[in-house]
């Protein structure tokens, strides 16, 4: 796997994890990603791809606002679940996904 294909994986997998946590960064992960899909399409010619990709970006982009307007109307940051730390299990997730990429599947 390539370092653009692992820097896509990881982005989605932490932004999955993020939302999980109800933390909205994990937007800006899945944006971060989108992206660097958006730039490999293009250069494919997968134009479906760009503009589902796009989309996403957009509803991600929205759902940023959203939360942000929702933050201000309770006039709070939304504080996150307590339990153990976010970075443990992200470290935890990436610790299996780099053991899963390093596995010859052929």
């Amino acid at each position: 796997m390539d370092l653009t294909q692992t820097f896509i994986c990881i982005t989605g997998l932490a932004g999955h994890l993020f939302i999980a946590e109800q933390d909205r960064r994990g937007y800006w992960f899945w944006i971060a990603g989108n992206l660097a899909i958006i730039k490999l399409s293009l250069g494919d010619g997968h134009y479906g791809m760009v503009g589902l990709f796009v989309v996403y970006t957009l509803i991600s982009l929205n759902a940023l606002r959203v939360w942000k307007n929702k933050e201000e109307e309770e006039g709070s940051d939304h504080n996150p679940p307590s339990g153990p730390s976010f970075s443990s299990r992200l470290k935890t997730w990436l610790d299996i996904f780099r053991q899963i990429s390093e596995r010859n599947f052929t």
